[in-house]
C-alpha cells in the first residue's frame, strides 16, 4: 500500500464529503490517517484480506470519520465513508507511542505492508 498516493487520491474527495456534510470548509483542513487492512476470520482459524482498508479522516485535531478505500489498479477509490465512533478509537490508539511505532515497523498486526497488500 502507497500512503501518499492513497492520500492524495481520496484526500480531495474526503474534503468535500465533509463540507457538504457540515455545509462548512473544515478550517484546520483535512487529513487522512493511517491506513489499516480488512480482515475476516475464517475456519482454521485463518485471517483472509478484505481487499479494503479503512483509513481514519482528521480535521484539526479531531476523528471525523473512517474512509473505505480499495485499490483499483493505479488509483484508490472510496467505497464507504462513515463510523465517526471508530475514528476516535484508532486516533486514541495511535497517541501510544510504542504502538504507533510498531505500527509503523509493521509488527503490530496492521496488514498494510507489501506482504499483504494482496492475501486474497
Amino acid at each position: 500500500m502507497d500512503q501518499v498516493a492513497l492520500r492524495a487520491d481520496i484526500g480531495p474527495f474526503v474534503a468535500e464529503w465533509l463540507t457538504a456534510l457540515t455545509s462548512s470548509t473544515p478550517t484546520d483542513g483535512v487529513q487522512v490517517g493511517r491506513p489499516y487492512g480488512c480482515f475476516a476470520i475464517e475456519k482454521g482459524p485463518r485471517l483472509v484480506f478484505g481487499d479494503f482498508w479503512r483509513a481514519p479522516v482528521l480535521t484539526g485535531t479531531r476523528y471525523q470519520a473512517m474512509a473505505d478505500v480499495q485499490d483499483e489498479g493505479d488509483t484508490y477509490v472510496i467505497v464507504g465513508i462513515g463510523a465517526a465512533e471508530v475514528a476516535d478509537l484508532l486516533g486514541e490508539r495511535e497517541k501510544l507511542s510504542a504502538l504507533s511505532s510498531a505500527l509503523d515497523q509493521e509488527r503490530a498486526g496492521s496488514g498494510i505492508g507489501p506482504a499483504a497488500a494482496k492475501l486474497t
